[in-house]
């Protein structure tokens, strides 16, 4: 998962993100772009970003542009590039197909793809499952170890992930739910039922479709693909 960075000095945007990933501790293939000799108009460039600027972050084929929204991206998703530390663990809640009106139903549920997914790009990774209604040893037999609560579930994650819109998902007080949660930690719900999330502990980020402010969308974006592509 190399990241590559197109970039010229002394541009201040450039030095930004080159500080930010120093800081990060962050490995990438540096790309200089000479603004002297218009570089940045070249054909080739201009396929990477049409308006001509740096600094661009590419990473797996995906193109990342602006400054601040490079920072921001490699802010949240660090935990995917570093790759799995020792004790990773995810969390899945509500595995069943659907939450409303509430089953315990796994058939055509997507929570196959997400796990495959999951265990492709953090094979060392344990998952967690809790579903309030799917037995705990049906969420074995997936695989994952069971949860006896959505509290037990959130602790020591470094991500949780919403699945269903069962009820019981819906406004969660994640502030303090994500006190318990590995850093840095992201909660990412599938059905937007917990927006607007406020207070939340330093390292700790909240995602969900349409949640995001639209500066960090693009970002969003990135760390989605990233981790269930």
């Amino acid at each position: 998962m190399m990241l590559e960075l197109y970039h010229a000095e002394p541009v201040a945007n450039s030095m930004k993100t080159l500080l930010c990933l120093k800081e990060k501790d962050l490995k990438f293939h540096s790309h200089y772009v000479d603004l002297l000799r218009f570089e940045q108009h070249r054909p080739e460039f201009l396929k990477l970003n049409p308006n001509g600027q740096v600094p661009v972050l590419v990473h797996n084929g995906a193109v990342i542009t602006e400054s601040t929204v490079i920072n921001e991206y490699l802010d949240i998703a660090r935990g995917f590039f570093t790759g799995p530390e020792p004790g990773l663990a995810n969390a899945v809640l509500g595995v069943a197909f659907k939450g409303r009106p509430a089953t315990d139903d796994l058939r055509g549920s997507t929570v196959f793809e997400l796990l495959h997914a999951l265990r492709r790009y953090f094979p060392d990774a344990t998952v967690a499952g809790f579903d309030p209604l799917v037995h705990g040893s049906a969420i074995a037999e997936l695989g994952m170890e069971p949860a006896v609560s959505i509290e037990s579930a959130f602790a020591g994650a470094s991500a949780v992930f919403l699945h269903n819109n069962h009820p019981d998902l819906e406004g969660l007080p994640i502030a303090r739910l994500g006190q318990s949660m590995a850093r840095p930690g992201i909660v990412y719900d599938f059905w937007g039922q917990n927006r607007a999330v406020t207070g939340l502990p330093p390292g700790i980020h909240v995602a969900g479709l349409g949640s995001w402010p639209p500066t960090l969308r693009a970002a969003a974006r990135m760390v989605v693909q990233s981790n269930v592509a």
